[in-house]
């Protein structure tokens, strides 16, 4: 194909004397000049002068194949489309900068949420929650406004001014809301460490005299004691322990030495002895949080944290921001591109688990799949485990915690509560319920090798004497 002989473009040339130009982004201006014995010249056959000849050197000739291509090594990942530079549109149960993120609907994804990755974004959140982030990354929150994810980003961009002019400009990209295949936001994550069962949630807390969120920040209840200790989490307390209902009289004699204790016990209840747990009004809120991610792939030396020149694989490292971290660095000239970061999908692709991305510290390992953290079970990974049983009627409401039933206590709820003492041996054995300490009587007749019973029970065993 025959060009202009100023023209900018990316093909090879061939020279009067049969010779190519290289392969190049942009090829050099490659005149092909005149030279009557070959067979492209149009005085082909003729003697001219220097003079001529420079005047006939009017063209390029360009090597011209037309081919059918595919997208390549930088193809937008689990069907995703490449719809402007850099610029993925992801499908369905993906989300990200090159859509490797999966979506877990049953965990923290919202679908109408603007940021990628969301939280508090207040001046004290990467403080307070510095100690459950992975230490292999410097955190930030992003000075654009997006949170803690999808920077904005330099870019060299090109346009042609006309066939033999380009202008190259650093722009600014990113920044943005990802979008879906549909064009519209992909949503994103917004994490909580707190519990989310079928006690409590953000639709329902569960209120029973002997339960009580986990999750609250640190304050002393009425009856002196802390049972949380959570520090600047943003947790409200949803429930609050009463005065206990037991009195402890100490008596002094007249050296201030006590001579003894009395208990007082102001209910009837041995439920209510110690206290009991209400509701405060306070809502379930999801307090201070911030979502990691883990690149998995099936080849290990894939995945490297370009913002700290760290291998993902060798130190098991979380990222905060995908984008940062694994965004190919590029530069390029006219002849080659420069890259840090590339790699082709030969030998698997790679997802981007995304770290209490689940409920209850559950893992997104793959569209609406969750791996659940220890003492965690479920699909939405929201049923706790207790390998104790919950003896009469308790619930197993968090990892190894039962919530007993009114009147029993313990580790399974297997010691019962009495409001009363049990007294001369008694003991309680259900809930106010006391079992008193009897024998049989040893009164019996004078006859032959010891008689009978006195006193007897229908079936003619001794009767029973001794505390009711």
């Amino acid at each position: 194909m025959e060009l202009r002989s100023d023209a900018i473009t990316w093909y090879q040339y061939l020279s009067e004397n049969d010779s190519l130009s290289p392969h190049a982004r942009y090829s050099n201006v490659s005149v092909f000049n005149d030279n009557p014995s070959r067979e492209w010249s149009p005085m082909f056959g003729k003697i001219l002068n220097s003079e001529q000849q420079a005047e006939l050197s009017d063209r390029q000739l360009a090597l011209v194949q037309m081919v059918k291509v595919i997208q390549g090594k930088y193809t937008c990942a689990n069907g995703g489309l490449c719809i402007a530079p850099d610029t993925c549109s992801c499908q369905n149960g993906w989300i990200g900068f090159d859509c490797r993120t999966p979506v877990c609907d049953q965990g923290y994804y919202r679908a109408g949420q603007r940021l990628f990755v969301q939280g508090m974004n207040d001046e004290i959140e990467l403080q307070v929650f510095q100690h459950f982030l992975s230490q292999n990354q410097t955190y930030r929150l992003d000075p654009s406004g997006n949170g803690y994810a999808n920077p904005v980003y330099e870019a060299v961009s090109e346009r042609f001014v006309d066939t033999s002019r380009i202008i190259r400009k650093t722009e600014k990209r990113g920044g943005k809301p990802y979008v879906s295949h549909e064009l519209q936001p992909q949503g994103g994550y917004e994490c909580s460490l707190r519990a989310y069962t079928k006690w409590e949630s953000p639709r329902f807390l569960f209120e029973h005299p002997n339960y009580f969120s986990r999750y609250m920040d640190t304050k002393t209840e009425e009856d002196g004691d802390v049972y949380t200790y959570w520090n600047n989490m943003s947790w409200g307390a949803t429930h609050k322990k009463s005065g206990s209902f037991v009195l402890k009289e100490s008596s002094m004699n007249v050296s201030g030495v006590s001579k003894s204790d009395r208990m007082f016990i102001y209910t009837n209840n041995g439920y209510q002895m110690h206290g009991v747990w209400t509701l405060t009004g306070h809502s379930w809120t999801k307090g201070r949080c911030i979502i990691e991610f883990k690149r998995v792939c099936h080849d290990p030396l894939k995945p490297k944290d370009l913002e700290n020149n760290l291998s993902v694989s060798e130190r098991n490292i979380f990222v905060q921001d995908p984008d940062l971290a694994f965004r190919t660095r590029r530069t390029f000239d006219d002849h080659k591109e420069y890259s840090i970061g590339e790699w082709s999908n030969d030998g698997g692709e790679c997802i981007d688990h995304v770290i209490r991305g689940c409920f209850n510290n559950g893992t997104c390992v793959a569209p609406n799949v969750c791996q659940c953290a220890d003492g965690w079970t479920g699909y939405d990974c929201t049923i706790p485990v207790c390998k104790q049983i919950c003896l009469h009627n308790g619930n197993c409401t968090f990892p190894g915690i039962c919530t007993c039933e009114k009147g029993w206590t313990g580790h399974d709820c297997s010691e019962p509560l009495c409001s009363q003492e049990c007294n001369n041996g008694g003991k309680c054995i259900a809930p106010d319920t006391c079992k008193c300490k009897q024998w049989e009587t040893i009164w019996r007749d004078g006859r032959k090798d010891g008689g009978v019973p006195l006193y007897q029970k229908p079936s003619g065993d001794p009767q029973m004497t001794g505390w009711t």
